[in-house]
């Protein structure tokens, strides 16, 4: 483990945690409430305001490609400007820019290295887990079957519209607001492993699913790491976008296969190889990105 991963601050100095953990459940309540009335907005304008036809109007938005894509853009505006506000919060009590409190600036030396280890081994992550819940025999959950029943053969057009909604703008949003400000809040308040693993608990908590929930929490940590270990989001923005988009791609493209115990068992073992192989490889920009940021890692 790196010197920079190792560092935390000095107990007494350390900030509380309830700003943060309120900010958490702000995003909660909003982006699910905004989910909510989106929904019913909609249904409302396509019913023509007849109570009998909301139920059935609503669960067809949802489930179109333009429900599924609509919905992710509107909650990463709400993430974005969240955690903007927010960190600009924290600036004004205790100087820095929002830029550095979200570790959005580049590290150095090791861009291009980090956002393809970041990458490979998010990548890997997903392939592990996605055949460990084929092994236990769980449901992919609802929001997977939904998705994966809208995007089913769709038009290049409708292809690039959810690569941007489903893929680049959750991998941008959801990078900001859980691994930039909750990630660099709670590891200033209860060092660095607390944070990592309750920043990941959240993350995987705001998916809902309680499938989703597992594998995002999962896949959180091994974010929450990487951006703690680089110094910078940039890459894990980069590595859930390309994540994202790849299993919309898979969904779209119908080869999710089937439902192989050999399949699967060879599917997990690689996935997990490739993670811990990229693992091992990405190179340690914390120190010197927390330079250039003004801000302690």
């Amino acid at each position: 483990m790196s010197d920079a991963l190792r560092r935390s601050p000095v107990s007494g100095s350390r900030p509380p945690a309830t700003p943060a953990l309120l900010g958490f459940a702000a995003a909660f309540v909003l982006t699910q409430a905004a989910d909510q009335a989106l929904v019913l907005v909609v249904a409302h304008s396509r019913s023509g305001g007849q109570q009998g036809r909301l139920a059935d109007e609503a669960a067809s938005f949802v489930q179109s490609t333009a429900g599924m894509s609509a919905v992710p853009v509107l909650n990463g505006m709400l993430l974005v400007a969240l955690a903007a506000a927010l960190a600009t919060l924290q600036t004004v009590r205790s100087g820095g820019t929002p830029a550095g409190r979200l570790r959005l600036r580049p590290q150095v030396g090791s861009g291009l290295r980090g956002a393809i280890a970041t990458t490979a081994g998010l990548l890997g992550l997903s392939v592990a887990c996605g055949a460990g819940i084929d092994l236990l025999g769980v449901s992919p959950g609802s929001t997977m079957d939904v998705m994966q029943s809208a995007f089913r053969s769709p038009s290049p057009a409708q292809l690039a519209l959810a690569a941007a909604a489903i893929g680049v703008v959750p991998g941008v949003a959801e990078e900001v607001f859980f691994r930039g400000f909750l990630l660099e809040s709670l590891s200033a308040s209860w060092g660095l492993w607390p944070g990592i693993i309750a920043s990941a608990a959240a993350f995987g908590l705001i998916h809902v699913d309680p499938v989703q929930v597992g594998a995002a929490f999962v896949a959180g940590v091994f974010l929450a790491w990487s951006a703690r270990r680089l110094g910078s989001i940039r890459p894990t923005i980069v590595a859930h976008a390309v994540n994202n988009v790849a299993f919309l791609v898979l969904a779209a493209s119908g080869l999710e296969g089937g439902p192989s115990p050999t399949r699967n068992v060879g599917a997990l073992c690689a996935g997990a190889l490739v993670c811990a192989a990229s693992a091992w490889w990405m190179p340690s920009g914390a120190g010197r990105s927390a330079e250039v940021n003004g801000v302690s890692p």
